[in-house]
């Protein structure tokens, strides 16, 4: 199976979150090893990521702070609190789904990883709260495609 972009199955964690003018994709992927939990397979997408993606964090980090934002390196750095998996809260963690967040002011979002049968989905939902996450969402999913994109090649390859 090659990474591909499919619609999100009804029985998706984030599919009963959607609105009309929330973004939600989905991925699919035929994980190098099949039998990794949804958490195992969300630290490989999440924690493995290449070089240019981190730059590509940081870049946005030095943007969004003066605005306000949280940013990737403050939420990593967070102690004391919640589970993270990279810079995102465990919201939700069953063996066979996982669903990581977080809530600012310009927009809450989620992303999720389940596995069954021999393949791992991996989907994001976005809700933009306001003007400043309206805005910011189209400018950042063409990245957001790329850098998904390659966190499942990656699952594959293992």
């Amino acid at each position: 199976m090659t990474v591909r972009r499919i619609s999100p199955p009804a029985d998706f964690p984030l599919s009963a979150l959607k609105a009309p003018k929330d973004f939600l994709d989905c991925w699919e992927a035929a994980p190098a090893d099949p039998s990794a939990d949804a958490a195992a397979l969300a630290r490989a997408v999440m924690e493995g990521m290449p070089n240019w993606v981190r730059r590509l964090l940081d870049l946005r980090d030095s943007i969004v702070a003066p605005l306000g934002l949280k940013t990737a390196r403050d939420l990593a750095a967070e102690t004391g609190g919640p589970e993270r998996i990279g810079f995102m809260r465990v919201m939700e963690r069953r063996p066979d789904r996982i669903v990581l967040g977080e809530d600012d002011s310009h927009l809450d979002f989620r992303v999720a990883v389940t596995r069954a049968d021999g393949r791992a989905l991996m989907g994001t939902w976005v809700r933009p709260k306001n003007r400043l996450g309206r805005l910011y969402l189209p400018l950042v999913l063409p990245f957001h495609d790329l850098i998904v994109a390659n966190g499942m090649r990656r699952l594959e390859r293992g």
